[in-house]
């Protein structure tokens, strides 16, 4: 009796937010939809350094994934579902900081698909959690990966409640793959939103919008690593 009420309890609402008080990824697309640049983009840059447009360091990550060891595959996998894990079991400030703290310092796109496989295996027993916790990232984070982080949890445990965040994080190159992956599994019209994603973004973001709704209609909305497959 004791265990159903502590689960019930169970809430980030709370907790102090890994990322303080810096500007949300979602909140700044939202409100200038059109920029280029996102405030975590490293400042200031200096005379010559070569960058990244939004969206062109994962397609080049994607061209490559092939090239990363399994094994470092599962190592991070399996540090991201252990902290993961610990949030679901226990909300406190310590767990989700751990959890922030897992997501960065790498791309996620190399062990996204791998990620979502073994996550699969219990978002069923926790999916209410496990969409707070990727609506918590997705609209709160203020760095790009754990932004990611939010959009590949809200993929797997999501609904169209979820649509308009990520819709309006598609607008930006930087998410429009993972973002255009997970409204095709929220959505009640896929096709629809995808091809409406399509039509808003430019450079990065529309090759990998027109490539989901392009898998969206030959899979049905079905299929194992999505997001490999599109970054290609």
């Amino acid at each position: 009796m004791f265990e159903f009420f502590k689960s019930s309890a169970w809430s980030l609402n709370a907790l102090i937010p890994p990322w303080d008080s810096d500007v949300s990824i979602y909140i700044y697309i939202r409100d200038n939809p059109k920029a280029t640049e996102l405030p975590d983009a490293p400042q200031p840059r200096k005379p010559n350094e070569l960058t990244w447009s939004s969206g062109a360091l994962d397609g080049v990550f994607g061209h490559h994934m092939a090239s990363t060891k399994p094994e470092e595959i599962s190592r991070r996998v399996q540090k991201l579902l252990t902290a993961l894990t610990r949030l679901l079991r226990e909300a406190t400030d310590k767990n989700l900081k751990s959890l922030y703290d897992a997501v960065l310092g790498e791309s996620i796109l190399p062990i996204a698909d791998a990620f979502q496989s073994e996550l699969s295996k219990i978002v069923a027993s926790h999916k209410a959690k496990v969409a707070q916790i990727g609506r918590y990232f997705a609209a709160g984070a203020d760095r790009r990966e754990a932004t990611k982080f939010g959009i590949l949890l809200l993929e797997v445990s999501g609904n169209r409640t979820d649509s308009s965040l990520l819709e309006t994080l598609a607008l930006n190159d930087e998410f429009t793959l993972f973002a255009a992956l997970a409204l095709a599994h929220v959505t009640d019209d896929p096709a629809q939103a995808l091809w409406s994603i399509a039509r808003r973004v430019h450079g990065w973001g529309r090759i990998t919008s027109r490539r989901a709704a392009e898998w969206n209609a030959q899979s049905g909305n079905s299929g194992v690593d999505a997001t490999r497959r599109l970054s290609e």
